[in-house]
């Protein structure tokens, strides 16, 4: 198992607490990466899909106590929260509309021009004082459209699995295979 640098931990652990206290108290904030492993998914490298993804939060807007998007070079990062009462992890139709846009956008910018790079890894994350909990949900071609149901069926599996971890007694590590870029 691949441990991300300390410097990384305490800047996601940073990004999470201060995203985390505008959360409710039953909620757990967590990061949803879309992460190119090699090359970038920047504004340079790919301006027509980062224009597609504006266009669609100007349409869509997200809540700011739900999610917040920042930008890496390596791909988007959503910060929101599960829901620590329900029985299984609920996210609103905001989170997975944009996670598809984002899909959707990467591939129709590649169709007009832009870089064309290493599939995605669709992640879940968090963390939960020192220890750091991650669940690779997908791995999507730069290049693929991605069906909406099968998407929704891995993410709620991995989201189901990432709030497990923080209940399960002794806590349960969750990682990705591979972690060279975690941003």
């Amino acid at each position: 198992m691949n441990t991300p640098p300390q410097y990384w931990l305490r800047e996601f652990n940073d990004r999470i607490t201060d995203f985390g206290r505008g959360t409710p108290h039953w909620a757990m904030p967590i990061s949803i990466k879309l992460r190119v492993e090699s090359g970038c998914f920047c504004r340079s490298c790919c301006p027509e899909g980062h224009r597609l993804i504006n266009e669609h939060l100007e349409q869509n807007p997200l809540p700011p106590l739900e999610a917040r998007m920042i930008e890496h070079e390596s791909g988007p990062e959503i910060l929101t929260y599960l829901d620590y009462v329900e029985g299984v992890a609920s996210f609103g139709a905001a989170i997975i509309g944009l996670i598809l846009v984002i899909i959707q956008s990467r591939s129709r910018g590649i169709k007009r021009g832009d870089k064309k790079g290493d599939p995605f890894k669709l992640i879940i994350r968090r963390t939960d004082g020192n220890k750091f909990h991650e669940e690779l949900v997908m791995k999507i071609p730069s290049d693929a459209e991605v069906d909406i149901n099968k998407l929704s069926k891995h993410f709620f599996e991995s989201a189901n699995r990432i709030k497990t971890s923080a209940s399960a007694s002794p806590r349960r590590k969750v990682t990705g295979k591979n972690k060279k870029r975690n941003n």
